[in-house]
């Protein structure tokens, strides 16, 4: 077939009526390397479809999945892949061989599905890779999103998360997890980063006492109580938050400090007023102590 530019292929195809995608007039050829990423073997929520794809005799064309033997039609395909020209050299077009689409897992009921994806090149062939794979999911049938009444927790802490970058031991994490709603799983809200005693923090925390704004737009911030520690962390975020919306750190104050000063906008800002929280904590030398109260102002 006339070889077109990738993004031209598949809006192309993608606009022709859905339904089996034939593979007549395609001859079957395993030296077509075809790589799934995911799905993993059990898959939840709104996540990729995603891999790579490659010939040896010419250039993959495109690329067409299934799910259970129900045709899903063509996956974007081209995008670059270092990792995969590294390991795969002597392919065609090793630098941009990969496939992905965003995919709601939750559509499925819970159990074994299968997906096919295949890929076809310029020359004439085409290969075809199975993978089976399992969902779980919260809440009703294939097709109900999980509502807010439906979540009886919002947030899951889990200590004492280990991750093996090369040696065994490997680094600890504090890790808090909340419900997305939009990506209908469970996702990572905030990571920190403990010690041997980070699982029992020694320190009490300190009391946010006030969030002002003073005469020249700068902000005054005061806190009390709290054990001696080395120094403060503060933070704050937009209000309303977003349930994945991360806390922007501020500054660190010396654990002798009990106020914070936020300079004014620099000459020539565009100033506005927005409602942010904010919140402190306390760092030891062995250990942090758990956030403070929090508390909403209107300020620069």
């Amino acid at each position: 077939m006339q070889r077109l530019s990738r993004l031209t292929l598949v809006a192309t195809l993608g606009a022709l009526a859905s339904g089996p995608i034939p593979t007549e007039g395609a001859t079957l050829d395993p030296q077509i390397l075809i790589v799934i990423e995911s799905p993993r073997d059990v898959m939840s929520g709104i996540a990729l479809v995603n891999g790579f794809a490659l010939s040896k005799k010419g250039s993959i064309d495109y690329v067409t999945w299934a799910i259970d033997g129900n045709d899903k039609g063509y996956l974007p395909y081209g995008g670059s892949r270092g990792d995969v020209a590294a390991a795969h050299p002597g392919y065609a077009d090793s630098m941009d061989p990969g496939f992905a689409t965003a995919w709601n897992y939750n559509l499925f009921t819970a159990g074994e599905h299968e997906i096919v994806v295949r890929a076809f090149d310029d020359q004439g062939g085409y290969n075809e890779v199975k993978k089976k794979f399992r969902t779980t999911r919260f809440g009703g049938g294939a097709d109900t999103f999980l509502k807010d009444d439906e979540i009886e927790i919002d947030t899951i802490p889990l200590a004492n998360v280990r991750l093996y970058p090369k040696a065994v031991q490997g680094d600890l994490f504090n890790v808090e997890l909340a419900w997305s709603k939009a990506a209908q799983q469970w996702v990572i809200r905030e990571i920190d980063k403990r010690c041997d005693q980070c699982g029992k923090p020694p320190y009490a925390p300190p009391t946010l006492d006030a969030v002002r704004v003073r005469a020249d737009d700068s902000v005054e911030i005061l806190w009390s109580g709290g054990s001696p520690v080395v120094a403060y962390e503060l933070e704050r975020r937009g209000v309303p938050s977003l349930i994945d919306e991360p806390w922007e750190h501020l500054g660190t104050a010396a654990g002798t400090e009990r106020r914070f000063i936020l300079p004014r906008p620099p000459a020539g800002a565009i100033v506005g007023f927005f409602d942010f929280t904010y919140r402190i904590r306390g760092l030891g030398g062995a250990a942090k102590t758990a956030y403070s109260n929090v508390l909403t102002a209107t300020t620069p």
